[in-house]
């Protein structure tokens, strides 16, 4: 692995992930500007999945995982979903309070994934709208509004996200119900 060789920090790989959900989030909003903004949305969606595998992958690797190092890694994450909604809040045509519902349900989504493990219980990743959901769809809406011109949408997917992250909050608390009462 390349990043092993030149001896990448875990930490370090957190904070690009971050720097590259501000990226995105810059990009959705300056979208308005050009259009075109909109084609490296894919790519740096799954550039932000690829971090957040990888910083993990690494403190594994070198052995070097730590509790506190868990936690850096949670809170940016957090950090970087908050980024990337607010960015689609602001967007043109886009409802803002829509975009910060749907920013909420992101986060509350992913604070049900941990909360059950805070209690003695394990993460939870299950559900149908979890991080690597939510960034294909971004992704995928990015390239349809780009192709059709029809920046709508945006607001559909963000229906869906809060439609998804709701179920996936709902589904997450009944594993974690299930875990803890044996």
């Amino acid at each position: 692995m390349t990043l092993i060789k030149l001896h990448a920090s875990p930490n370090t790989v957190t904070y690009a992930g971050f720097f590259v959900s501000v990226v995105i989030s810059i990009i959705l909003y300056e979208s308005k500007n050009s259009n075109a903004l909109l084609l490296l949305i894919p790519v740096l969606s799954f550039a932000k999945l690829a971090l957040n595998a990888l910083d993990g992958m690494l403190a594994e690797a070198y052995g070097s995982a730590t509790k506190f190092g868990g936690v850096l890694n949670e809170f940016f994450d957090r950090l970087s979903d908050t980024a990337i909604f607010v960015g689609l809040s602001l967007m043109e045509g886009v409802k803002t309070e829509l975009g910060l519902i749907a920013a909420l349900t992101v986060l509350l989504t992913s604070y049900t994934g941990i909360v059950g493990k805070a209690f003695g219980g394990s993460r939870k990743h299950s559900g149908i709208m979890g991080k690597t959901e939510r960034m294909a769809f971004l992704a995928t809406t990015a390239l349809i509004v780009y192709f059709t011109k029809m920046p709508d949408l945006w607001n559909y997917l963000l229906y869906f996200i809060i439609a998804g992250c709701t179920i996936t909050i709902g589904l997450r608390f009944y594993a974690i119900r299930r875990e803890l009462s044996k």
